[in-house]
């Protein structure tokens, strides 16, 4: 059983998880046994197998960012990119701009900017919208929430949540211009690739670099032949492992 506990001071974002959940359900997801309920504490607490996940977020009215916490979320914040670069490692930044890079008019560039929680390397996602574009903070939260409850790692619930919203943005836009369009589409999941954010590969004030795309430069793989080629399985137990050797497969990873 795991529980989704939301302070009383947030407690719309109840429903927005709810909504979440139910979509997630329809792509496959397991929300059976997830609980919804209400927080003491002025974080959002995530319940599992006796181990608690604090995240807090400065939307949060008389938040402690000091308290014991496992994420933290700001919103609104006004620090610059390079500034965010040296905050502790819970810390999350949602939407800051982006000023440096020039990009196509009518474009806002904004950044996403976190660590990772194992090796506490800087990462970042790069968004582009319009510069009237919507954003509805509480619904991205709704999402990283209902994402960290389904065992999402932080960089793929950050993806995803962006990826939703740009996609609900899309389509009530659309719905604004044409009266008929079929309600239906305000539910989907994120499928196409320009809803989702680019991952930042190369950013000298975040101290980015992964080596194999300096300056964003493409940089090409060595051609292979067609026999140098494979697949191999990778299974969870050492039977299969028993198993699949009498097949002639050789290569097999555990």
């Amino acid at each position: 059983m795991s529980k989704i506990l939301i302070p009383s001071s947030l407690i719309e974002l109840t429903g927005l998880v709810q909504q979440c959940l139910l979509l997630a359900k329809e792509q496959g997801f397991s929300i059976e046994d997830i609980e919804l309920g209400v927080s003491a504490t002025q974080s959002i607490q995530l319940v599992r197998d006796q181990q608690t996940t604090r995240i807090t977020t400065d939307l949060i009215d008389g938040y402690d960012s000091e308290h014991e916490s496992s994420l933290v979320l700001y919103y609104r914040s006004a620090l610059s990119v390079e500034a965010c670069a040296k905050q502790p490692s819970k810390a999350i930044y949602i939407g800051i701009a982006d000023t440096q890079v020039s990009d196509e008019k009518e474009k806002v560039l904004q950044l996403d900017i976190w660590r990772h929680p194992i090796n506490n390397e800087v990462r970042a996602l790069s968004i582009k919208s319009k510069p009237n574009a919507m954003f509805d903070p509480e619904h991205h939260l709704a999402w990283i929430v209902t994402l960290t409850v389904l065992d999402f790692p932080i960089e793929d619930a950050l993806t995803l949540a962006r990826g939703m919203l740009t996609q609900q943005a899309n389509v009530s836009r659309e719905t604004l211009l044409n009266d008929n369009l079929d309600e239906e589409r305000s539910v989907q999941w994120a499928d196409q690739f320009d809803d989702f954010p680019t991952p930042v590969l190369e950013d000298n004030r975040l101290g980015i670099q992964v080596g194999w795309s300096a300056q964003g430069e493409s940089v090409s793989f060595p051609t292979l032949t067609k026999q140098s080629l494979g697949l191999y399985p990778v299974v969870d137990d050492v039977d299969w492992i028993e198993r699949l050797l009498p097949l002639g497969i050789n290569t097999i990873q555990l």
